[in-house]
Order: structure tokens, then C-alpha cells, then sequence
């Protein structure tokens, strides 16, 4: 799993999976059910109105995806299905 990272990569995933697993536990001992634990990624854009580099190049070709990206992230979704009661 860690085989092709290097040291500061592997120490930061370290730290995330640590921080992830406090989260977990944090919600188990609040009572949650975790048996229908689901993460989804998302990545959150600029504004259609912004004039970077990269917007106009996306606007130019239409396609979205090439727009700068502000942040990436996970959303946690507790219940089942597609719930949207977020735990984050």
C-alpha cells in the first residue's frame, strides 16, 4: 500500500487514516450506527463567473471538468441508500 510513496506522502496518509479513525471512533461512542457507513468524494470549483486561467479554458472548450479546484474532500453518509444526513 505503501510501497511507491515517498516519505512525506507516507507520513501524510499516516496522519489522515489517524485522524479518520479517531473521527470513527468519536462517532461510535456517540451511539451512531456505522454499519451502513458510506464516503463520497467531491470536489468543490470555482464560480462560473471566475476569469482565471483555467475557467476560460474550460469555458472556451465547455467542459467543466477543467475548471480550478478550490478543495477536494469526503462527505460521510451514515444511513442507508442515498440519505442525506451528513455526519461530517
Amino acid at each position: 500500500m505503501f510501497f511507491k510513496r515517498g516519505p512525506r506522502e507516507r507520513v501524510m496518509l499516516e496522519r489522515a487514516m489517524e485522524q479518520v479513525e479517531s473521527l470513527l471512533r468519536d462517532m461510535q461512542r456517540q451511539g451512531k450506527d456505522l454499519t451502513h457507513l458510506k464516503f463520497k468524494k467531491y470536489q468543490k470549483t470555482h464560480y462560473t463567473s471566475c476569469t482565471c486561467e483555467k475557467c476560460l479554458e474550460a469555458r472556451r472548450t465547455k467542459d467543466p471538468h477543467k475548471r480550478g479546484i478550490l478543495e477536494d474532500g469526503y462527505k460521510v453518509f451514515l444511513g442507508p441508500g442515498d440519505s442525506k444526513e451528513d455526519a461530517e
